[in-house]
């Protein structure tokens, strides 16, 4: 009286039948067994990639892996689907703009689960299971909540032992992933591993990278492709030249995508930023700080560079559950937008604890919720697996398992902050055999706007759109136009204020796209054609 559907893969079959005294002959099955003899909580023990819908007499689950590595999901009260855009074709719901969420991007480039752009449509987020209850709600759950993530031995690891033991789950990572893969073509997206893996041959992206260095600036005209790609709105400094990547490895024949990403954010990454501020709250210096950054944002100071970074370094010790990114401010968000809207928090900053008083705490609580909720799986493997299925590449990334997770929760905070983090920085610095990332790494948006006849035709196209007629203040985006230009054509202009204000010009560039063709159902791959 049940059936499934399974999308992605599953690496610990034999564990999990061992652990729950079942047998089955293919991963669905097992998985269908699970919860009839189980309920949810025996989800948690399923190491993979993975999406899959439960349809009962009586309800419907559907389940993604704790970093939404498989297929997304968005629904309505109704209905559900992979795809943001079939979703809104089927179900014929309205086009009503959710405000919080398109703040949400031009603040942070993205749109933080479980809201979209639309006000009747969500986005299950990672490692969530949704519940339909035939005829009665809706319940959405984490599997992974923060309780369970920071219960920790506290151990003192003898860093030998750790070592080897991480080796060990990272190589056991891998091999799951080559030995459920066979007979195909790897590429090893961080430089990670030798030449040969298995006897398979492993290639690094850099001399991907190499052999297609003739890239040139017009590569922003398949902004429109990524937009439609992605289905809601995203911006990542990186975006056009990953989803060149993956159109790449797709024209040189791989068929397997091995990416390493996610040791910075599973080690922490803002620990310096926290101490400084637990060392502010002892020292009872925050007041003065918020003084001085009150008085940095006056008018008098906005175009001086140096107090601009100041600010910056004042914003990241000041908020320290801050995800980082270099959209607009609130407060310039509130100008910019039409509506009488005013943004006080972004909604992923609810469910934070407001009174941090040790760095143990402060730690976990920005490791759980900002590293790996936002950074790992609503940024790095969003993107990364909607280009993987436009291109049809299988991608992976062999750091986000449950074995790699369970190591590092048993680690102490502290020793985790420092020891640790040297000696994996180190395994990875010994194993990159190639170490040029320049070109990948330190491209600017910037880069495109230098061409000014682009540059005032962009201009043109978002002052006209129906985006900017219905969302925006335009005598304010024409300010912020004008700051950009001056800023691109200044000789003493800063990197880093360039570097915001170009993604911030990108969010509003990508929010009218977004607008044009999933609104206004625009056709049209080249940015050419939409102005």
């Amino acid at each position: 009286d049940s059936v499934i559907y399974f999308s992605g893969e599953v690496f610990n079959k034999t564990e999990l039948e061992d652990l729950y005294c079942l047998k089955s002959e293919t991963i669905p099955e097992l998985i269908l067994k699970l919860y009839i003899n189980n309920d949810f909580n025996s989800f948690k023990k399923i190491n993979g990639e993975y999406t899959f819908v439960i349809i009962t007499k009586f309800d419907t689950i559907i389940c993604r892996d704790r970093n939404g590595c498989s297929l997304p999901i968005y629904y309505t009260e109704k209905y559900f689907s992979d795809s943001f855009i079939t979703l809104l074709n089927y179900s014929g719901i309205k086009k009503d703009i959710n405000i919080e969420a398109i703040a949400s991007f031009l603040g942070l480039g993205y749109i933080p689960s479980p809201y979209t752009p639309l006000k009747f449509v969500k986005k299950l987020g990672a490692g969530n299971f949704l519940l339909y209850k035939h005829g009665v709600n809706i319940i959405e759950s984490n599997l992974f909540d923060f309780e369970d993530f920071a219960k920790s031995n506290k151990k003192e690891p003898d860093l030998i032992n750790f070592k080897n033991k991480y080796l060990e789950l990272i190589d056991k990572s891998i091999n799951n992933i080559i030995n459920t893969n066979q007979n195909t073509a790897y590429i090893d997206f961080n430089n990670y591993f030798e030449s040969q893996i298995n006897n398979k041959t492993i290639e690094n992206k850099t001399e991907l990278y190499n052999r297609n260095n003739s890239i040139k600036h017009h590569e922003i005209n398949n902004l429109p492709q990524i937009v439609r790609c992605l289905e809601i709105p995203f911006n990542d400094f990186n975006l056009i030249h990953n989803y060149l990547f993956f159109k790449r490895i797709k024209h040189e024949n791989y068929s397997i995508l091995i990416n390493f990403n996610g040791l910075d954010q599973l080690l922490g990454s803002n620990s310096n930023n926290i101490f400084k501020y637990l060392k502010a709250l002892k020292n009872r210096s925050l007041k003065l700080i918020r003084l001085i950054k009150t008085i940095l944002n006056f008018k008098i100071f906005e175009h001086n560079k140096r107090i601009y970074l100041v600010k910056r370094l004042l914003n990241r010790i000041l908020n320290i559950y801050s995800i980082g990114r270099n959209g607009f401010s609130k407060k310039q968000i509130n100008s910019l937008l039409k509506a009488d809207f005013q943004t006080k928090s972004y909604k992923y900053q609810s469910s934070l604890p407001i009174n941090v008083k040790n760095f143990e705490d402060a730690y976990l609580s920005h490791n759980y919720f900002i590293d790996i909720k936002q950074s790992i799986n609503e940024i790095e493997v969003f993107q990364m697996k909607a280009f993987a299925r436009k291109f049809e590449i299988k991608t992976f990334y062999p750091l986000l398992n449950n074995n790699i997770y369970n190591l590092f929760k048993e680690i102490n905070p502290t020793t985790k902050n420092n020891e640790i983090k040297e000696i994996l920085l180190k395994i990875r610095n010994e194993r990159n055999l190639k170490k040029n990332y320049s070109f990948y790494l330190h491209i600017n948006q910037a880069n495109y706007l230098y061409d000014a006849n682009l540059r005032k035709k962009l201009f043109i196209y978002i002052k006209d759109s129906d985006a900017c007629s219905n969302l925006f203040n335009k005598k304010n985006i024409d300010l912020f136009f004008s700051n950009l230009e001056k800023e691109i054509i200044s000789k003493t202009q800063t990197y880093k204020v360039l570097y915001d204000l170009s993604f911030q010009f990108f969010n509003i560039l990508i929010l009218t796209l977004w607008w044009d063709i999933i609104i206004n159902n625009k056709k049209g791959d080249l940015l050419q054609d939409f102005y």
